[in-house]
């Protein structure tokens, strides 16, 4: 796994690696926080807004899991899972696979195509053996080219907590 620190919160397809350019899967994002006894009143109510997110998003706060957000807005209320002191936010943030395609295409290629779909399933899948290339990804059609624009990926934020007051309505 390859650890990276970020100091702004940018697109992974705008890093200036290129294994991070070309990453698709899961990374998880980490911050330390502190609440305090002020915040955690009836009156009170603690909001995370994580802004902008491509594509999914796994919150969870203390090590227990809060939700899984996949749409805008990306916001939940975390009153219930917070502690006085110290707390650890973690972000588990998932893409799509279309950058990790796109990357690949910079690599030659290891089995044969008829036009934009697979000729026949390579050797090295069939009879399960190394892999020719450095190539990670295998579909059977071809959707996008190397050069292709790269997408959005990643947490973007900005990420807030929004603390709000609780007002009954009788």
């Amino acid at each position: 796994p390859v650890k990276e620190k970020f100091s702004d919160l940018i697109s992974w397809s705008n890093h200036k690696n290129e294994t991070i350019q070309h990453f698709s899967g899961t990374a998880t994002y980490k911050k330390e926080f502190v609440i305090t006894d002020d915040l955690l009143q009836p009156d009170k109510s603690l909001e995370l807004d994580l802004g902008s997110v491509a594509v999914i998003a796994e919150v969870y706060i203390n090590g227990k899991e809060v939700v899984t957000l996949w749409k805008a807005p990306f916001r939940i209320n975390i009153s219930d899972f917070v502690t006085k002191g110290n707390n650890t936010l973690e972000i588990k943030v998932t893409n799509l696979w279309t950058n990790k395609l796109i990357g690949d295409e910079s690599f030659p290629l290891d089995y044969e195509r008829k036009g934009n779909k697979i000729k026949s399933l390579p050797d090295w899948l069939l009879n399960p053996t190394e892999r020719p290339t450095e190539r990670s990804t295998f579909a059977s059609w071809k959707h996008w080219n190397k050069g292709d624009t790269l997408l959005t990926s990643g947490l973007l934020g900005p990420v807030k907590l929004n603390i709000n007051n609780v007002i009954k309505i009788q």
